[in-house]
């Protein structure tokens, strides 16, 4: 009872809102019908870049996740990571996302450069995606070591992305993941070339499927 009466004095002085455009909304961690319908694509992705089966998306990039996720990578702004989980709690229980996570064994993050680990200080999609992963009872596991210090993608055209990510990852030693699907977990998706130079690593030590859970995602 008194924390019922507790979350009624939070909600009254200090109203749940869209993390989007900050309209009152009538649940804490969901969107305005306006912005869920604008910002979630909650769709796979047409012709993933071998050798990847599937990519499921949850936001699409440039109407949502952009402003955020350049907070959090480039000026290392941590207070925006609640809303970014939020998102992700708030979609936790979509039926086709369910079906999507319930085909894989273990769980891996694409891995940030050790060069770029000591600036930040963190790991992005550790950082986003840990907690969410760790509640729907998926292993995980750091399979996968960024051996290119590569440079920002978004300056690159398709063909320039798949040469920069050419061997850019590396497996950690003694790994174990012959006949096991495994899912890729990154912030963004566009072209599929970082995803698809971590999956040709996975695919060489035995795995049997690979799938990827993109944040968000630029372009159809």
């Amino acid at each position: 009872m008194f924390e019922f009466i507790k979350n009624l004095i939070i909600d009254f002085i200090y109203p749940p809102t869209c993390p989007v455009c900050h309209e009152i909304i009538d649940e804490r961690g969901g969107f305005c019908m306006n912005c869920a319908k604008k910002i979630l694509r909650m769709n796979y992705k047409k012709n993933p870049a071998p050798p990847i089966d599937k990519v499921f998306c949850i936001m699409n990039y440039r109407e949502g996740a952009r402003d955020y996720l350049l907070e959090l990578k480039f000026q290392n702004n941590l207070s925006v990571v609640p809303t970014l989980k939020n998102i992700l709690l708030s979609v936790a229980d979509n039926t086709e996302l369910k079906k999507f996570l319930s085909q894989a064994d273990i769980v891996t993050f694409v891995p940030a450069h050790e060069k770029r680990l000591a600036e930040r200080g963190f790991d992005v999609n550790d950082l986003i995606f840990r907690d969410f992963f760790t509640a729907q009872n998926i292993p995980i596991k750091n399979f996968l070591i960024r051996s290119k210090n590569t440079q920002k993608l978004f300056e690159l055209n398709p063909e320039q992305r798949m040469e920069e990510m050419h061997d850019a990852f590396s497996s950690v030693e003694n790994i174990s993941i012959a006949d096991k699907n495994i899912l890729i977990a990154d912030d963004i998706y566009t072209t599929g070339a970082t995803t698809s130079s971590c999956a040709k690593v996975l695919k060489s030590l035995g795995a049997k499927k690979i799938f990827v859970l993109a944040y968000s995602s630029d372009g159809d």
